[in-house]
């Protein structure tokens, strides 16, 4: 079974089974073992077959059969190619499928366990500038496609005229911190590939930005993958990616250089 990729998956988990974030479908198996307890599910079956689970809800009315799958991401569930007619809920870690059918219940277990939101450091548009356009959503190819509600943006910015002290001419920065409200959607008609782009709110805008060589110089950050090291690429970022396993680390960077934020930061804590 493939590991999925992103962050959160060595986060610790708070009063769960397991120590840390499952990394594929079979963690999400034991999970609902206690998310079933805590709701009284019954189940009946877990088998190899689709779908993956058969379980009973009590209801008013009595008891309701489901049909469940486990997912580790819940647009696994189309890429598996599994028919929606057959499926009550989707059971995953992650949800990320914006165009989930209507009458499938997706059970998102990471807001269980102590892990509501995702952080992706993305690229800014050309220039520095809100990123966000009419309608409230981020431009096309600002946005992750496995980002979802709650989700903070870190939106990298390029300077090339600037010296950083390490001679090199180039310096990228975080600047502006965005929340996602909604599921990210494909835009459409672009040569150079799938774009996506997801309704956001702004969360705050740094007067004094956290620029690519405080990231190298920080003795955690500086070996993450966000960072570039080597004295010609010293002024770089890697945007595209999660980085929530390093933002406890970014927020203090962050507030120490820009104490009127601490506030707006407050409920961002991992």
């Amino acid at each position: 079974m493939r590991k999925a990729r992103g962050n959160s998956l060595s986060l610790p988990l708070e009063n769960a089974p397991m120590r840390c974030a499952p990394v594929n479908e079979h963690g999400v198996v034991l999970l609902f073992g206690e998310f079933a307890r805590a709701h009284r599910i019954k189940i009946e079956q877990i088998r190899s077959g689709f779908p993956d689970c058969i379980a009973y809800q009590p209801t008013a009315d009595g008891l309701r059969r489901l049909r469940i799958e486990f997912e580790f991401r819940s647009r696994n569930f189309a890429d598996h190619g599994h028919d929606p007619k057959d499926c009550d809920w989707i059971v995953c870690w992650q949800h990320d499928w914006p165009n989930v059918p209507r009458h499938i219940h997706v059970i998102e277990l990471c807001r269980n366990y102590g892990i509501g939101f995702n952080v992706w450091l993305l690229h800014g548009s050309p220039r520095e500038s809100f990123p966000v356009e009419r309608g409230g959503c981020s431009p096309a190819g600002q946005a992750h496609r496995q980002s979802r509600p709650g989700d903070l943006f870190l939106y990298c910015w390029s300077d090339d005229w600037s010296d950083n002290g390490d001679g090199t001419s180039h310096l990228d920065y975080i600047r502006h911190l965005y929340v996602v409200s909604g599921l990210p959607k494909r835009a459409k008609h672009f040569a150079c590939g799938t774009q996506w782009y997801a309704p956001v709110r702004p969360v705050c805008r740094l007067k004094e930005p956290l620029f690519a060589t405080d990231l190298v110089h920080h003795p955690v950050l500086k070996s993450s993958h966000m960072v570039n090291v080597g004295r010609e690429n010293a002024g770089y970022l890697n945007p595209g990616d999660a980085v929530t396993t390093y933002w406890h680390y970014i927020k203090d960077l962050i507030i120490a250089r820009n104490p009127a934020v601490r506030t707006r930061l407050q409920k961002y804590s991992t």
